[in-house]
């Protein structure tokens, strides 16, 4: 789950409260690969951004499970950003997370908000 937030955030430049990983059992039929990703993201971005974050993500993903490359399915789905919500309001459009989360987001009292540009990740990934 971290390194896909990693990626997301390293790529786009969203903050990682806006990335949710969740696992899931496969259910029916015969897998055609150890592991299948679905990620959903907001469409805007430009195709080399995308690129970078499916093939970190792939790479990654691969290193920490000890398979090939290939037996990981990953797909991205876009959609606009309207269709997505975080703490009731409706997500912006890439680019614009910022003034988004200046808004709209609230933290504890300990803790500073991210900002896009520098991701509130921690600077030892654990697998």
């Amino acid at each position: 789950a971290e390194a896909i937030t990693h990626a997301h955030c390293a790529h786009t430049g969203a903050p990682p409260e806006f990335v949710h990983v969740t696992f899931n059992d496969y259910l029916g039929g015969t897998p055609k690969s150890t592991l299948r990703i679905v990620g959903n993201i907001r469409s805007g971005r430009a195709p080399e951004v995308k690129a970078k974050m499916h093939d970190e993500i792939l790479d990654e993903v691969a290193r920490i499970l000890g398979v090939a490359r290939d037996e990981v399915t990953l797909v991205l789905q876009e959609m606009p950003a309207e269709w997505a919500m975080e703490g009731g309001h409706v997500l912006p459009a890439p680019g614009t997370e910022a003034a988004w989360m200046k808004e709209h987001w609230t933290e504890g009292e300990d803790e500073e908000k991210p900002t896009p540009s520098e991701p509130a990740l921690r600077s030892s990934r654990q697998d």
